[in-house]
């Protein structure tokens, strides 16, 4: 949270080595996202799909660093069913992490659409609230 993105490294690396878990594969992933390096995340989010499959948040993860990175955009084919997998932590992100790709391929209206999605599912979600409220500057 507080951006020390090489300390996080060392500490999730460490982790993996003691004990691997899906978590700590994501979190290792999402701090390689951070840093761009984007292949090195999507293979953390993979091992973590592999050792977890119905741990949710790997998946939508790299869902949106496949889309960011591969600067194509394709709709994600059961992407609204990942916010089901029953381990998913907090049902809001995967709605947030398809918000934050819409509003990357500037298709901003879909991007409030999984904004105000997010926010009814977790109201006080910060960053949603957040977006909802920069859009509403703007318009």
């Amino acid at each position: 949270m507080r951006r020390e993105l090489n300390r996080a490294e060392q500490v999730y690396l460490k982790s993996i080595q003691a004990c691997a878990t899906a978590e700590a594969h994501t979190f290792l992933g999402w701090t390689y996202s951070f840093q761009g390096r984007y292949a090195e995340a999507m293979a953390e989010c993979q091992k973590a799909i592999l050792l977890d499959p119905d741990f949710g948040n790997p998946t939508t993860t790299s869902e949106l660093i496949s889309s960011s990175w591969a600067g194509s955009w394709r709709p994600f084919p059961g992407s609204k069913a990942r916010s089901k997998l029953p381990d998913t932590r907090g049902y809001h992100y995967p709605y947030f992490n398809l918000a934050r790709v819409y509003q990357l391929r500037e298709m901003y209206n879909r991007a409030i659409e999984w904004l105000e999605k997010a926010s009814e599912i977790a109201p006080d979600y910060e960053l949603a609230r957040t977006a909802l409220s920069l859009k509403k500057k703007v318009h």
